[in-house]
């Protein structure tokens, strides 16, 4: 089961991800956008606003955490189609 398949209709995906190359080469939008996902806004992830918080890596490694460094949230809310070259809300 994918993050989609368990979203309301109102509901937003958030992906929190490094923006710095080699890290902005990942291409999240361009992913999203094949799942039929489009971005409404990304913001700024700042570490200190979410007191407690502690990333993990994913791979291998989970339970050691990494420098957070210049990352991004973006939003993606499940009941968006992409409309010439905008999104619209269903």
């Amino acid at each position: 089961m994918n993050s989609r398949e368990m979203l309301t209709k109102n509901g937003e995906i958030h992906v929190t991800h490094k923006t710095s190359y080699p890290f902005s080469e990942w291409e999240i939008v361009e992913l999203a956008e094949e799942a039929e996902l489009f971005l409404v806004k990304e913001e700024e992830f700042y570490k200190l606003d979410y007191p407690g918080y502690e990333n993990k890596r994913g791979d291998g490694i989970c339970d050691e955490s990494f420098p957070v460094g210049k990352s991004g949230t973006f939003i993606l809310p499940s009941g968006c189609t992409l409309i010439r070259g905008s999104t619209e809300v269903l």
